[in-house]
């Protein structure tokens, strides 16, 4: 009866003993970024045993288990000699808030996904964008939507080598988890040729580009204007002289 009590006693504590051969899992991607692929990783206290079961779950549905996936397209496993990973390929709002399990063995950790979990970025999309730029009246004015963009973005504007700073404002408003941002300048620039503007936002750690000179649509009919305008005061001075001349 004694052997029989102590063989029990190791069965019944050898999972205590494996509890400790894994860690919480972590977002490995920085900056994650929406549209691409992010990575959560499960980190073991030894070497990987690839022999031992590897899943990942969410909802109770089996993402991946031992490099077999539900869904190759969307998610897929990579090893490590101190783990493994879940790479989520074209990561969406949709994989966020979520509870995703990791299991090594006998051991399982969970953690739920969350925009402030990690440095999540979402990047503006030309073709969902709102540009608009005019030159009228002596003044420049530009207005720039983003519809969807995370974190709030940093901008700054460049017009004929100068830095806009007091004219460019940043009006953020919240959208969900991310945000919408209007970007407006309004600058007086007199009787200036526009010959160079460019605005570049900063998203999170990325840096864009937003727009030029080419983007003002009368860009081209204002420095056109303002160049006949010097040419004919010009040839009215020669036709002056002229004419004090032949007095």
């Amino acid at each position: 009866m004694a052997k029989i009590g102590k063989l029990l006693f190791v069965i019944w504590f050898s999972p205590l003993l494996a509890s400790n051969s894994l860690q919480n899992w972590f977002v490995n991607t920085s900056p994650a970024i929406f549209s691409k692929t992010v990575e959560l990783f499960c980190k073991v206290n030894e070497h990987l045993n690839t022999s031992k079961t590897r899943k990942w779950e969410t909802d109770h549905y089996i993402l991946i288990s031992n490099n077999k996936s539900i869904n190759s397209t969307k998610y897929r496993e990579r090893l490590a000699v101190n783990g493994f990973a879940l790479q989520i390929l074209n990561f969406q709002y949709s994989d966020l808030n979520k509870a995703y399990l990791c299991v090594y063995g006998f051991n399982k950790r969970h953690s739920n996904l969350t925009i402030n979990m990690a440095h999540f970025e979402m990047h503006p999309v030309s073709e969902t964008m709102t540009r608009t730029c005019h030159v009228t009246a002596e003044k420049l004015e530009v207005l720039i939507k983003f519809p969807l963009i995370y974190p709030i973005p940093q901008c700054k504007a460049v017009y004929n080598e100068q830095f806009l700073a007091k004219s460019i404002k940043i009006r953020p408003h919240h959208a969900g988890v991310f945000y919408s941002a209007d970007v407006t300048i309004e600058e007086s620039i007199g009787s200036k040729c526009l010959k160079t503007l460019n605005i570049n936002c900063t998203v999170g750690s990325t840096d864009f580009a937003i727009m030029d000179f080419s983007t003002c649509s009368n860009h081209t009919k204002n420095c056109q204007n303002f160049g006949n305008r010097k040419v004919e005061i010009e040839n009215l001075w020669v036709f002056i002289v002229l004419l004090k001349f032949l007095a």
